[in-house]
């Protein structure tokens, strides 16, 4: 948590330190319990974590990141497909694989991992459609979206994904107005 904090601040090399300290544990532990599923989700998001600090500086370490966490978190979600929270932090790795894609030049992958994160926060939100973190994930994931189409000149797909984040911004703010997250989406 210190090194995702100090990114977020102007120490982020010493946060990158700090998250490559915490993988290097993370990872010992997995060697030792290959099966433990706890380890696995917290070296996924060690994963996750470096992938994003990169992402701005080295995207091809940020891709193989991204990738490392996507492979740990489908085998999670593949033992336990019901569970809502390793499905979202699915979609979450989804999310910045594609973008980290899209980042590297690779507009197609991006779109097309954006799109699998997309079919999973619709089904986090259809199972629970009062969850604000779900709507919010799928409005934000509708958003890179139309960001991706836009640059692939597809202006159709591009206002039709703007408009889906629009309604789920307005029904957010419907429901609960005094939200200031909801006021500034």
């Amino acid at each position: 948590k210190t090194g995702n904090q100090l990114l977020d601040t102007s120490d982020a090399e010493r946060g990158m330190e700090y998250l490559r300290k915490g993988l290097a544990v993370y990872e010992r532990l997995a060697a030792g319990q290959p099966r433990n599923a706890e380890i696995r989700k917290d070296l996924a998001a060690a994963y996750n974590a470096l992938g994003l600090g990169l992402e701005s500086s080295n995207n091809a370490a940020a891709l193989d990141y991204h990738q490392k966490a996507l492979a740990l978190r489908e085998a999670l979600v593949a033992a336990e497909p019901a569970n809502q929270k390793l499905r979202r932090s699915l979609s979450i790795t989804y999310i910045n694989l594609g973008r980290a894609l899209f980042l590297s030049g690779d507009f197609q992958g991006g779109l097309a991992s954006n799109r699998k994160a997309l079919a999973m926060c619709e089904a986090l939100l259809a199972e629970n459609p009062r969850n604000a973190d779900y709507r919010r994930l799928l409005a934000n994931t509708y958003q890179n979206d139309g960001d991706y189409r836009a640059v692939l000149h597809d202006v159709d797909g591009a206002l039709q994904s703007f408009r889906s984040k629009l309604s789920l911004d307005e029904k957010a703010l419907a429901e609960d107005p005094l939200n200031a997250v909801a006021r500034v989406d």
